[in-house]
């Protein structure tokens, strides 16, 4: 099967950090199209003469040719990559390293932003939104780490609240500290303090 001029004109997004999802969506359905899945999931190299008489009759290994194939794909895979992804893959000598390579990145990516998402949460401001808008656009991934991450946002006008959310840490509820913040911010607004 021979990897047609077609192949990249089908791939329409190149490959970088933020869309690694959208150019699998379109690179994998044209790989299988053109038949050339099993060249990135498993590797196939052949010899290029599978016997020494062969060697002598020139007669080349079917499964070779092949190769040919791999290579293409390989090309074609490389040129749907930004310059900047291009160069985290450099090494890769047959298209299925590259496929496991580009999978691997994402992978790393995807754990180094999982990891700094909980920091930027931290260090993120209310920007003039109200705590009411907060807490409906918040959307946390457990009780506890909502929690952490609402008493880490509030400025230090709040710290009476926060003081009086850790003393009943276990017991408290998000209605809880919605009603508690929202107090505080109506004690503020009307110029009282706690």
């Amino acid at each position: 099967m021979h990897v047609p001029d077609s192949f990249l004109h089908q791939i329409t997004e190149k490959f970088d950090d933020k869309n690694f999802l959208l150019w699998c969506q379109q690179v994998e359905p044209v790989i299988k199209a053109h038949q050339l899945h099993h060249f990135v999931v498993v590797s196939q190299v052949s010899l290029h003469f599978l016997t020494e008489q062969d060697t002598d009759l020139y007669q080349v290994n079917p499964e070779y040719l092949s190769r040919e194939q791999d290579q293409m794909l390989l090309m074609r895979l490389q040129s749907s990559l930004s310059n900047a992804n291009l160069s985290h893959l450099v090494g890769c000598v047959h298209s299925n390293e590259l496929w496991e390579k580009i999978h691997a990145y994402f992978h790393h990516q995807s754990q180094k932003n999982a990891r700094q998402l909980p920091s930027d949460l931290r260090n993120s401001s209310l920007h003039n939104c109200t705590l009411l808008l907060f807490f409906l656009i918040l959307n946390p991934i457990s009780f506890r780490e909502h929690l952490d991450s609402i008493l880490a946002r509030l400025p230090q006008e709040y710290d009476y609240v926060i003081a009086l959310i850790d003393g009943k840490i276990d017991s408290t509820t998000t209605e809880e500290v919605e009603d508690l913040s929202l107090a505080q911010e109506l004690r503020l607004d009307n110029g009282l303090t706690s």
